[in-house]
């Protein structure tokens, strides 16, 4: 196998792992088949491409497309690739959550029972749903419960600090000391506050102009939010699919590679050393033919064997055109015995 083959055999894997890893980075894996489903909302919440796919907080896949629904220009639709061994009833529906305090996306599917012969097929609609933050985080049937908990157990708190505090033995102790220390000190305190008013007031102005400042400044970091959540979406993605990528044999194929190419360099490196002797035999040739060496330099600097050949040339040149002209002149046959005739010398003689 020539040079250039395998040159162009390894350019071609290396355009191949290229595109594998483009793709395999933004959630695609191109060796694996994948279902896809179709769930169309009214708003995304600024959902992005490649956010995860969850059934009971495993992830099966990912959003994969995300397009406006060209029958009706207010909804978008998303398109899920799931893993095709996951078979999805006809119940199925696709929930829009927050994934964590950040702001991120992601799709749940919920479903009740198994399907056999009835399962939703890859290509059909799903089921839509739009979920809160805190409607994620906690069961809708048990949301009021909790609400209802938390408020019990607030009152009873506060039922409890006013019956100490009410309380003779309460008063007489240590505790009620303290009590009345921390009234005094709220005592000093609203007349420090009184005082922070009035200075506050008297540099409403100064205090006017750093709040401005301060706005600004949290506009601007407001402004650049979407970003900031996209940025640490895409590290959050990076790093999951490192985790769950198989880099070794990646890694060795990467290495062989590496070191092929390393040894066609080495071969390349050889071949032109071997180009550059012959250069320099080819220089140091050319020199010597052109400063008269050698028989190919005498005959093209040796002005005297020039002019002698060109003579020469000439010469038999004459030769050649007078034993065509006079043949006689150099070759005589005899027939039967009769006499030779002599040669007369032609008056137009090229000789002459």
């Amino acid at each position: 196998m020539s040079k250039e083959i395998k040159i162009g055999i390894l350019t071609i894997v290396g355009i191949g792992l290229l595109f594998w890893g483009y793709n395999f980075l933004k959630g695609q894996n191109l060796f694996n088949s994948t279902s896809t489903y179709y769930v169309q909302y009214d708003n995304i919440n600024k959902l992005q491409i490649s956010a995860p796919v969850f059934i009971n907080g495993y992830q099966v896949g990912s959003v994969q497309t995300i397009d406006i629904d060209p029958k009706d220009m207010q909804n978008i639709v998303l398109g899920l690739s799931v893993d095709p061994k996951i078979k999805l009833p006809q119940n199925t529906v696709a929930q829009l959550v927050a994934d964590g305090v950040m702001g991120d996306m992601a799709i749940i599917l919920k479903y009740t029972g198994v399907c056999n012969d009835d399962c939703v097929t890859s290509g059909s609609y799903l089921k839509s749903e739009k979920v809160g933050f805190l409607h994620s985080l906690i069961a809708p049937g048990d949301l009021d419960a909790y609400m209802k908990n938390i408020k019990m157990g607030i009152g009873g708190i506060v039922d409890t600090v006013n019956h100490i505090v009410r309380s003779e033995e309460y008063q007489d102790s240590e505790l009620g000391e303290l009590t009345k220390s921390i009234k005094n000190t709220i005592t000093n305190l609203e007349s420090t506050t009184s005082n922070l008013n009035l200075l506050i007031q008297s540099n409403a102005k100064a205090m006017n102009q750093l709040l401005t400042n301060l706005s600004s400044i949290t506009s601007g970091i407001d402004d650049n939010q979407s970003s900031l959540t996209n940025s640490i979406k895409n590290i959050e993605t990076l790093t999951h699919q490192f985790a769950n990528a198989k880099l070794d044999s990646t890694i060795i194929d990467t290495r062989s590679t590496i070191k092929t190419m390393g040894d066609a360099g080495q071969q390349l490196n050889g071949t032109l050393n071997s180009l550059n002797q012959t250069t320099d035999k080819l220089t140091t040739l050319l020199t010597g033919i052109n400063t008269g060496e050698g028989t190919v330099g005498k005959l093209i600097k040796d002005e005297q064997l020039y002019n002698n050949l060109q003579s020469a040339t000439k010469n038999l040149d004459l030769l050649l055109q007078d034993f065509r002209l006079n043949p006689k002149r150099y070759v005589n046959v005899s027939v039967f015995g009769k006499k030779q005739e002599d040669y007369t010398v032609p008056e137009m003689d090229p000789a002459q």
